[in-house]
């Protein structure tokens, strides 16, 4: 099965509804003057440019994500993006700068 947004292919349905899941739908944006859905902040910033004329900043009920650049419809939108793409895991273990030492 082939993804129709990248090119991706899968063996089975349900890996590549996972894959639709995860790596486009979840991450889709929403244009906030049309129907129109992008998967990356550029894309949505070039739609709006061309088709209604408008860009970022002018876009003043929307809120974009500092770190990716996404743009979302409202700030709790933007809160769970952060949390959830840029946030560690609650059960995450920082062992960046620890060294395991073996037991004798």
């Amino acid at each position: 099965e082939l993804c129709e947004y990248c090119p991706l292919k899968f063996n089975s349905t349900s890996h590549l509804k996972t894959h639709l899941s995860v790596s486009h739908i979840e991450k889709s944006i929403s244009c906030n003057s049309c129907e129109v859905i992008m998967f990356d902040a550029e894309g949505i910033q070039d739609h709006m440019s061309k088709t209604h004329g408008k860009n970022e900043s002018q876009e003043t009920d929307s809120e974009t994500c500092d770190k990716c650049k996404e743009i979302f419809e409202n700030v709790s939108d933007l809160r769970n993006h952060i949390r959830n793409a840029h946030e560690p895991p609650p059960n995450h273990v920082e062992r960046e700068n620890t060294t395991l030492e073996e037991s004798p």
